[in-house]
């Protein structure tokens, strides 16, 4: 991926086992391929009712091998003819939670301004990543996994809270089968949510699809 510090110094660590002894390898991306991680993180806290609690909890990763898993095996197996391979991976949850914020919350304001939130939730865990679990997680606890048609797909809704909260839906690298991200944005103004109707079926704080008005600016 692009990059402004460029990529010719970075490795990846790959943990191969040759003998009885496991080894520790460095391999470069560019000629293996490297895994991508995603994390499966609980629904947002705010959305369970679990207000008191913001902590992210990681209920496990979904791997991919890019660009090419079947390279990538045939050429770690042709320069290290290894017995075993492990993947592993340095993940920082809640910094890949803050960078979801963000994106959440730069494109609200970029679609619609900063007239359409009348208390934006998440600007202290954005910046501090204190509570981020309480606005950040997964839809349906990552469980569901599905594949999309665009790279980045993002879809801005107003969710059934008694104040109809701005929520974004993300998915990265939609192509492949990932989570869906959840960010609970902020408290809406009142008149951006004027004749908004939710079913009486959908339960209180679920994410429904609900769509921006195309008047909002």
């Amino acid at each position: 991926m692009q990059s402004r510090h460029g990529h010719s110094s970075k490795r990846f660590p790959l943990v191969v086992r040759r003998s009885e002894a496991n080894e520790t390898v460095q391999i470069d991306p560019a000629r293996f391929g490297a895994p991508l991680m995603f994390p499966r993180f609980e629904a947002p806290r705010y959305l369970s009712g679990r207000i008191d609690a913001g902590d992210l909890s990681v209920n496990g990763y979904v791997t991919h091998i890019l660009p090419n898993p079947e390279r990538f095996y045939a050429e770690i197996k042709k320069e290290y003819s290894p017995k075993q391979i492990d993947l592993t991976v340095r993940f920082r949850p809640v910094a890949f939670a803050q960078t979801l914020a963000k994106l959440a919350f730069g494109l609200v304001i970029a679609r619609h301004g900063l007239g359409a939130i009348e208390q934006p939730y998440i600007i202290e865990a954005l910046e501090t990543g204190k509570q981020i679990g309480r606005w950040v997680g997964c839809d349906g606890d990552g469980i569901p996994l599905s594949k999309g048609s665009d790279d980045i797909e993002v879809r801005l809704s107003f969710i059934n809270t008694p104040t109809r909260d701005i929520v974004a839906e993300i998915k990265l690298f939609g192509r492949l089968e990932s989570p869906t991200y959840v960010v609970v944005v902020g408290k809406p103004k009142p008149e951006i949510v004027q004749g908004l109707d939710f079913p009486p079926t959908v339960q209180p704080g679920s994410v429904h699809p609900v769509q921006f008005l195309p008047s909002v600016q």
